[in-house]
């Protein structure tokens, strides 16, 4: 990263970096050896912008190789903990910072609006030698903090997103990259049944036939099971590895495509805030849309975004159920995009307009509106109908009844308090159509990467399109505020 940084500001982190007190492996500015810069970026930075200075580069690991730590940009503090998935921070979103020592490790806290951030580091020589560290830290992070806020937006500052570090790929370049990770996939699939398959043919085989095939052979005994016994489980062991290897691929194949396809598009679109291809919305923003009963979660493609002036918060999410049985497998729930807008006004009691199954028992079922259409595909739940019909105007129910055709997925829409949830997907249920709202499906076909485009565009552009509707609505917005 080669972007220029001002040399007063330079030379006074350089001044609190001589206060760290000889930390191991503790590195600042051009000192950063470039094999463990290059490694950070790969294993944990890899949305480092060109327009960033690398500042500190921290080395956790016990081989010196740079893959575990943290890199503290000018934008941003990436971190990754052994064993642990890796963290991306816009330096905004830190709000204050604490430390604690224990015998072997200490761990550096740092408080965001959504969760606790934890930095582990065990090369101190002492507490002393950590806690100056850590302060060295601190005061770098309060001293850049500023900087990093460098987009304005309606007079309120905006941590800008952050983009692969990684040059842009022409589309010859990014399809040759894909096919490429495909084939890599597609090998180690292959390798692992290939490895796994004929020992499990074999033993059901020679469990089923046993007698018979030792009767053939006149013995009384395959002695060689006996003596051979480890390379049943050295095979299942290696079978494992390859499809652990074959799916790290496909996971480098999404993070190509949302980097190179899907951020370009929402940053044309959108006043984009952040954008994390491989995080999701967290569990307790999940669950204040009142869906049906589910354990489990996943997702992927979060980002956080203004439009119109208006906040909104989307990734794609897949939630799941576990009865918790001894032979029981979590159920599918629900799969597709889920949309969370920031609302101008709050809506109390909760409404749910939803066609999956019944949400919640608190709310008073069913409010049937004149709309024929509407009452057949949703069903709306709450305890004051006359604020329900406030939000579900003649205009809202037809356009939502109407995209529901275009979608051809399940909605669930829960308004509460200042937000709305929007998520729209199928409900996993045998036979049930798939719906082609969600970034993640939008990404399946890559043969084709102008079509790719073309295709996260539209779903971008229903994005806009639901949200452009809810805008009209004087009971959520006061769209004075816009003009």
């Amino acid at each position: 990263m080669t972007a220029m940084i001002d040399s007063d500001i330079k030379n006074r982190i350089l001044d609190l970096y001589q206060q760290a007190n000889g930390m191991p492996r503790f590195y600042s500015f051009d000192q950063i050896p470039p094999k463990q810069l290059e490694n950070a970026i790969d294993a944990y930075a890899s949305s480092m912008r060109k327009d960033e200075t690398a500042v500190f580069l921290f080395d956790e690991t016990t081989r010196g190789n740079g893959k575990n730590g943290f890199l503290l940009s000018t934008r941003h503090l990436y971190i990754k903990n052994m064993w642990q998935n890796s963290v991306s921070l816009h330096l905004s979103e830190i709000q204050d910072m604490t430390v604690k020592h224990e015998r072997a490790l200490s761990t550096i806290l740092l408080n965001t609006p959504s969760a606790v951030i934890e930095i582990d580091f065990s090369k101190a020589e002492n507490e002393e030698q950590g806690t100056a560290f850590f302060n060295v830290l601190k005061e770098t992070v309060d001293l850049l903090r500023p900087l990093a806020m460098e987009r304005s937006f309606c007079g309120e500052d905006v941590p800008d997103s952050p983009v692969a570090a990684a040059s842009r790929l022409s589309d010859t370049e990014l399809s040759q990259k894909l096919r490429s990770l495909n084939v890599k996939k597609w090998i180690f699939n292959v390798l692992a049944v290939i490895t796994v398959a004929p020992f499990v043919i074999g033993s059901f085989l020679y469990i089923l036939f046993r007698d018979v095939f030792l009767s053939l052979m006149q013995i009384e005994s395959l002695s060689v099971l006996d003596e051979y016994w480890y390379v049943f489980p050295l095979a299942f062991v290696l079978g494992l590895i390859w499809t652990l290897i074959a799916s790290g691929y496909g996971t480098a194949k999404k993070t190509l495509i949302s980097v190179q396809v899907v951020h370009d598009i929402l940053e044309n679109t959108f006043d984009l805030i952040a954008f994390r291809p491989k995080e999701y919305i967290d569990e307790e923003q999940l669950r204040k849309a009142q869906f049906r009963r589910w354990t489990d979660s996943d997702g992927r493609n979060f980002f956080v975004a203004r439009y119109r002036g208006v906040q909104f918060t989307y990734s794609d999410i897949k939630i799941s159920h576990d009865a918790g049985g001894r032979y029981s497998s979590p159920r599918p729930v629900f799969t597709g995009g889920w949309l969370i807008l920031n609302l101008d006004k709050e809506v109390h009691p909760p409404l749910l307009v939803s066609e999956f199954s019944r949400a919640s028992s608190d709310l008073r079922p069913e409010l049937l509106s004149q709309n024929a259409a509407f009452n057949r595909q949703f069903t709306v739940l709450t305890a004051e109908p006359q604020m329900a019909f406030s939000i579900l105007t003649p205009h809202f129910m037809d356009f939502f009844a109407s995209e529901k055709q275009r979608t051809r997925g399940k909605w669930h829409l829960c308004f509460t308090g200042n937000h709305a949830h929007i998520a729209v997907g199928t409900d996993a249920k045998k036979g049930s159509k798939v719906a082609k709202w969600g970034l993640s499906r939008a990404c399946k076909t890559i043969r084709n990467i102008p079509a790719l485009r073309e295709r996260v565009q539209s779903e971008i552009g229903f994005i806009k399109d639901v949200i452009d509707e809810l805008l009209l609505n004087e009971s959520l917005f006061d769209r004075e505020s816009e003009k």
